[in-house]
């Protein structure tokens, strides 16, 4: 089964290649792209343009049996901290009326999951983050779009993402502060996930 990991930021992505040993492959700018030799594991640096950049994946390698939307997040609630990882259930699109819920058919791997919305903007006011608190747990400003691509090219997909910040006035400090060493423990956890859906 291929596996197709999506990192948002570039410094998700080189922390992935990293964990995962993955080496870059030839790809269509300004996207990026990497394989783990032999693993069928492919991650893919897709920016803010995930639509595209899964467009131009799926025309060169075909669609992947299994998507995994990664990277970082802002917690909404004061029981989500910083370093947690997580599993999104519940991925909401800010103003969209359709849900999507986790396709992944494999247990949590003892990950916490939580509901999801993104945003079209880095959240760092309370007021904001209130208000987002009574829709979702989470918040990023691409999940929705890939698991709604991989929803259309028929993969089976799943949000892992890692708390770096508490989504207020502290957000950029604490996202510096945290983003590194968060990364890497999520991917970590992601290569332990991947594997236990594989057996």
């Amino acid at each position: 089964m291929s596996v197709l990991l999506v990192c948002p930021m570039k410094k998700e992505y080189h922390c992935a290649r990293e964990v995962f040993g993955a080496v870059e492959v030839p790809f269509s700018k300004p996207f990026r792209l990497a394989e783990k030799k032999g693993k069928g594991v492919y991650i893919l640096h897709c920016g803010f343009s995930p639509e595209e950049a899964l467009k131009l994946y799926k025309e060169r390698f075909g669609a992947p049996g299994y998507l995994v939307d990664s990277g970082s997040c802002g917690s909404l609630k004061e029981s989500i901290r910083p370093g947690d990882i997580l599993i999104a259930d519940r991925i909401l699109g800010s103003g969209e009326p359709f849900v999507i819920t986790d396709a992944s058919d494999a247990g949590s791997g003892g990950l916490m999951r939580a509901s999801l919305i993104e945003v079209a903007e880095p959240v760092c006011d309370s007021s904001v983050r209130s208000s987002l608190a009574e829709q979702a747990d989470i918040c990023t400003m691409e999940s929705y779009r890939v698991c709604r691509a991989a929803m259309e090219m028929g993969s089976r997909f799943v949000s892992l993402r890692v708390v770096t910040d508490s989504a207020d006035s502290d957000m950029k400090d604490d996202f510096r502060r945290n983003f590194r060493s968060s990364c890497i423990a999520l991917y970590r956890a992601a290569g332990e996930f991947l594997n236990d859906i594989s057996h």
